[in-house]
């Protein structure tokens, strides 16, 4: 199963103490394959995104917006080896769950050779 890619928003604040104000977000890529799991965390700070028309005000932001603030800020470089390492690390995460060595036989007593 391919994993599924999502980009959350875990925290933002607007510091109005600079001029301009500076959005400060924590982000996360995650990627889940219904088993294996990996998550990599940014931290952005955005200048000139928020305020009055033509910026959006604070209280009018939504997640998909802010999303897509962080990736551009990130860059198409970073944005795509986050994605591939949360595919990798997931995909990793599901094979050693899913390939739980197994032994057999009886430890105390010596192996049987098979030829002879």
């Amino acid at each position: 199963m391919a994993a599924t890619i999502t980009w959350t928003i875990l925290t933002m604040e607007y510091d109005v103490s600079t001029s301009p104000g500076q959005l400060v977000v924590t982000s996360a890529i995650q990627a889940n394959d219904s088993i294996g799991y990996a998550r990599k965390v940014y931290q952005s700070k955005l200048s000139g995104v928020v305020g009055p028309p033509p910026l959006t005000p604070y209280s009018q932001l939504t997640e998909a917006q802010v999303i897509a603030l962080v990736q551009a800020d990130l860059g198409p470089t970073v944005v795509a080896d986050g994605e591939a390492y949360v595919t990798t690390y997931s995909a990793i995460k599901r094979q050693q769950i899913e390939d739980v060595g197994t032994s057999s036989g009886l430890p105390w007593q010596p192996p049987v050779d098979p030829v002879g």
